[in-house]
């Protein structure tokens, strides 16, 4: 069963002890001081893969800021396997075509 990813987004900006945080950027919950008093009163914003459309339509709209979906570390690491796999066969095909010539 995969796992949900949620993600939280700050929906108006707030200053916070740690300094101000911006329309748009993305919080982690642990680092906010009284988080749940934020969320209830609608500064910072619950998104997960269902709501990210919605979501980033009225950050546009509203406030001119595109969102983009995060990565996660899972995703990166693949994605680099991927990349060095593909340059180590390019690497071969092409020690291959220079012991053929």
């Amino acid at each position: 069963m995969l796992a949900k990813k949620i993600f939280y987004i700050v929906r108006r900006a707030f200053r916070d002890e740690k300094g101000m945080h911006t329309t748009g950027s993305i919080v982690e919950p642990l680092g906010i001081k009284r988080f749940k008093r934020r969320v209830q009163e609608g500064n910072i914003i619950e998104v997960n893969e269902q709501t990210f459309e919605s979501i980033a339509r009225y950050m546009k709209a509203r406030h001119n800021i595109n969102i983009n979906w995060p990565e996660t570390e899972t995703e990166t690491e693949t994605e680099t396997e991927t990349e060095t796999e593909t340059e180590t066969e390019t690497e071969t095909k092409a020690k291959k075509s220079v012991k053929a010539v």
